[in-house]
Protein backbone atom coordinates (compact mmCIF):
# COMPACT_ATOMS: atom_id res chain seq x y z
CA UNK A 1 0.00 0.00 0.00
CA UNK A 2 2.79 2.61 0.65
CA UNK A 3 4.65 1.77 -2.76
CA UNK A 4 1.17 2.72 -4.13
CA UNK A 5 0.66 5.65 -2.13
CA UNK A 6 4.55 6.51 -2.78
CA UNK A 7 4.25 6.43 -6.64
CA UNK A 8 1.51 8.23 -6.41
CA UNK A 9 2.85 11.20 -4.73
CA UNK A 10 5.86 11.01 -7.06
CA UNK A 11 3.54 11.06 -10.16
CA UNK A 12 1.85 13.75 -9.17
CA UNK A 13 5.37 16.10 -8.40
CA UNK A 14 6.20 15.12 -11.87
CA UNK A 15 3.45 16.43 -13.98
CA UNK A 16 3.38 19.61 -11.61
CA UNK A 17 7.01 20.09 -12.48
CA UNK A 18 6.30 19.43 -16.01
CA UNK A 19 3.75 21.78 -16.22
CA UNK A 20 6.12 24.43 -14.41
CA UNK A 21 8.70 24.09 -16.65
CA UNK A 22 6.18 24.17 -19.65
CA UNK A 23 4.52 27.63 -19.09
CA UNK A 24 8.04 28.83 -17.98
CA UNK A 25 9.24 27.34 -21.62
CA UNK A 26 6.01 29.58 -23.04
CA UNK A 27 7.23 32.87 -21.75
CA UNK A 28 11.17 32.51 -22.24
CA UNK A 29 10.43 32.01 -25.86
CA UNK A 30 8.11 34.69 -26.61
CA UNK A 31 8.92 37.52 -28.61
CA UNK A 32 10.87 40.50 -27.53
CA UNK A 33 8.53 42.84 -28.62
CA UNK A 34 5.27 41.11 -26.38
CA UNK A 35 4.21 42.96 -23.86
CA UNK A 36 1.39 42.31 -20.69
CA UNK A 37 -1.30 44.51 -19.96
CA UNK A 38 0.36 47.82 -18.64
CA UNK A 39 4.02 46.98 -19.67
CA UNK A 40 6.80 44.65 -20.95
CA UNK A 41 6.87 41.21 -20.84
CA UNK A 42 9.03 40.63 -17.39
CA UNK A 43 12.84 39.23 -18.45
CA UNK A 44 13.47 35.78 -17.39
CA UNK A 45 16.76 37.54 -15.92
CA UNK A 46 15.35 40.23 -14.57
CA UNK A 47 17.68 43.42 -15.13
CA UNK A 48 21.06 40.77 -15.51
CA UNK A 49 22.66 41.90 -18.65
CA UNK A 50 25.44 39.68 -20.33
CA UNK A 51 28.40 41.60 -21.37
CA UNK A 52 29.85 41.07 -24.69
CA UNK A 53 33.29 39.07 -24.43
CA UNK A 54 34.81 36.01 -25.69
CA UNK A 55 35.17 32.92 -23.62
CA UNK A 56 38.08 31.22 -25.46
CA UNK A 57 39.22 31.12 -29.26
CA UNK A 58 40.94 28.21 -31.38
CA UNK A 59 42.63 28.06 -34.93
CA UNK A 60 42.31 25.20 -36.52
CA UNK A 61 43.81 23.82 -39.65
CA UNK A 62 41.93 21.23 -42.11
CA UNK A 63 42.64 20.73 -46.29
CA UNK A 64 44.67 23.84 -46.09
CA UNK A 65 41.91 26.31 -44.65
CA UNK A 66 42.21 27.61 -41.38
CA UNK A 67 39.54 28.63 -39.32
CA UNK A 68 39.79 30.82 -36.36
CA UNK A 69 37.08 30.27 -33.76
CA UNK A 70 35.75 32.99 -31.45
CA UNK A 71 33.17 31.47 -28.74
CA UNK A 72 31.35 34.26 -27.35
CA UNK A 73 29.69 35.09 -23.77
CA UNK A 74 26.64 35.86 -25.61
CA UNK A 75 25.17 35.90 -29.01
CA UNK A 76 26.09 39.59 -30.47
CA UNK A 77 23.67 42.09 -32.42
CA UNK A 78 25.96 42.81 -34.85
CA UNK A 79 28.83 41.30 -36.60
CA UNK A 80 31.01 43.14 -39.45
CA UNK A 81 34.27 42.89 -40.44
CA UNK A 82 37.03 44.70 -42.65
CA UNK A 83 40.66 43.74 -43.70
CA UNK A 84 43.85 46.19 -43.36
CA UNK A 85 47.52 45.87 -44.66
CA UNK A 86 50.73 46.79 -43.22
CA UNK A 87 50.44 44.71 -41.39
CA UNK A 88 48.28 42.12 -43.17
CA UNK A 89 44.78 41.67 -40.83
CA UNK A 90 41.21 41.13 -40.22
CA UNK A 91 39.71 43.39 -37.82
CA UNK A 92 36.05 41.79 -36.64
CA UNK A 93 34.30 44.43 -34.93
CA UNK A 94 31.03 42.67 -32.62
CA UNK A 95 28.53 44.80 -31.06
CA UNK A 96 26.84 44.17 -27.89
CA UNK A 97 24.88 46.11 -25.40
CA UNK A 98 26.84 48.97 -23.20
CA UNK A 99 27.73 46.47 -20.35
CA UNK A 100 30.52 45.56 -17.98
CA UNK A 101 33.94 47.44 -17.10
CA UNK A 102 36.12 48.43 -20.74
CA UNK A 103 38.83 45.80 -21.65
CA UNK A 104 42.65 46.56 -22.78
CA UNK A 105 43.88 45.20 -25.83
CA UNK A 106 45.46 41.96 -25.14
CA UNK A 107 47.39 39.81 -27.28
CA UNK A 108 47.84 36.40 -27.53
CA UNK A 109 50.13 34.47 -29.65
CA UNK A 110 48.65 32.71 -33.29
CA UNK A 111 50.76 29.65 -32.85
CA UNK A 112 50.54 29.07 -36.66
CA UNK A 113 52.26 29.40 -39.87
CA UNK A 114 49.51 31.50 -40.99
CA UNK A 115 47.90 34.11 -37.92
CA UNK A 116 50.88 35.35 -36.21
CA UNK A 117 48.14 37.21 -33.00
CA UNK A 118 45.68 37.97 -32.07
CA UNK A 119 44.44 41.06 -30.08
CA UNK A 120 40.94 41.38 -28.07
CA UNK A 121 39.35 44.39 -26.77
CA UNK A 122 36.04 46.00 -25.55
CA UNK A 123 35.35 49.59 -25.37
CA UNK A 124 31.07 50.17 -24.67
CA UNK A 125 30.19 46.78 -25.87
CA UNK A 126 31.76 46.80 -28.79
CA UNK A 127 34.42 43.95 -29.09
CA UNK A 128 37.25 44.32 -31.46
CA UNK A 129 38.85 40.99 -32.64
CA UNK A 130 41.96 41.05 -34.64
CA UNK A 131 43.51 38.39 -36.73
CA UNK A 132 46.93 39.66 -37.17
CA UNK A 133 48.45 37.66 -40.25
CA UNK A 134 52.26 36.35 -40.85
CA UNK A 135 52.01 37.55 -44.75
CA UNK A 136 52.33 40.91 -46.32
CA UNK A 137 49.16 39.82 -48.18
CA UNK A 138 45.20 38.69 -46.48
CA UNK A 139 44.44 36.11 -48.14
CA UNK A 140 40.51 35.15 -49.29
CA UNK A 141 39.05 35.28 -46.01
CA UNK A 142 35.27 34.98 -44.21
CA UNK A 143 33.55 35.91 -41.54
CA UNK A 144 30.66 33.79 -40.41
CA UNK A 145 28.61 34.13 -37.24
CA UNK A 146 27.08 31.15 -35.99
CA UNK A 147 24.84 31.75 -32.54
CA UNK A 148 27.47 33.00 -30.25
CA UNK A 149 30.33 31.66 -32.16
CA UNK A 150 32.67 33.55 -34.62
CA UNK A 151 34.29 32.02 -37.25
CA UNK A 152 37.04 33.73 -39.11
CA UNK A 153 37.95 31.37 -42.41
CA UNK A 154 41.12 31.31 -44.03
CA UNK A 155 42.30 30.35 -47.62
CA UNK A 156 45.93 30.44 -47.65
CA UNK A 157 47.71 32.67 -50.65
CA UNK A 158 48.54 29.61 -52.97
Amino acid sequence: MKMTLRSGVVKTWALVAALALLSGCVRRHAPLDSTVAGGAAPSPLGDIVVPLAVRSFEISSVDGQRGVFFKLSRVPDRVASHEESEPARIVVEVEGPAAGDDIAPQSYPGADTLVSQINMSRTGGRLTLVVELSGSVVPRHSVHQMADWIMVRLNPPK
